[in-house]
């Protein structure tokens, strides 16, 4: 997840979403999965299974996201 809170008060208030992009993730993985998509949008996501790593990267965050690992 990815915010910038500005504080009011007593609690954070989040009005502006800003974007990342191009983010590298490592997984330690007992073996090579059989598929990486991008959830709820199905999106694959390519991926390669080196030393044991799952390595792949996601071209855009908006706020969160979520990467499915299959095996």
């Amino acid at each position: 997840m990815f915010y910038v809170p500005e504080r009011r008060g007593k609690i954070d208030i989040v009005e502006d979403v800003f974007p990342l992009h191009n983010v590298v993730l490592k997984y330690k993985a007992l073996g090579k999965p059989a598929r990486v998509y991008l959830a709820p949008q199905k999106e694959s996501v390519d991926f390669s299974f080196e030393k044991g790593y799952v390595n792949m990267n996601v071209k855009e965050i908006l706020g969160h996201q979520m990467v499915v690992i299959e095996y």
